[in-house]
């Protein structure tokens, strides 16, 4: 059965990384022949992915401060929404 697009963009991860059993590869390579905005999808993943690998790994993380600052923005705005 052709998956839906929803399941495509679930399953694009594992499909770029080749690891879909061949029976689901099958299914999203099909859903892909017809699926224009799908296509489109996994073209700007994988060309995400190779911007990323080409940025420098002590630019991936940010200073300890901004990381910290981060953070408590992200638990405030966790417990204003738990609330």
């Amino acid at each position: 059965m052709m998956p839906t697009c929803r399941e495509v963009s679930e399953l694009a991860t594992d499909f770029q990384e080749g690891t879909l059993p061949w029976t689901r590869r099958a299914g999203v390579l099909l859903h892909l022949a017809f699926c224009s905005m799908c296509r489109a999808f996994l073209r700007s993943l994988r060309l995400t992915a190779r911007t990323l690998r080409l940025l420098p790994r002590e630019d991936a993380r940010p200073a300890p401060e901004a990381a910290a600052a981060l953070l408590e923005r992200f638990r405030k705005r966790g417990a204003d929404e738990g609330a």
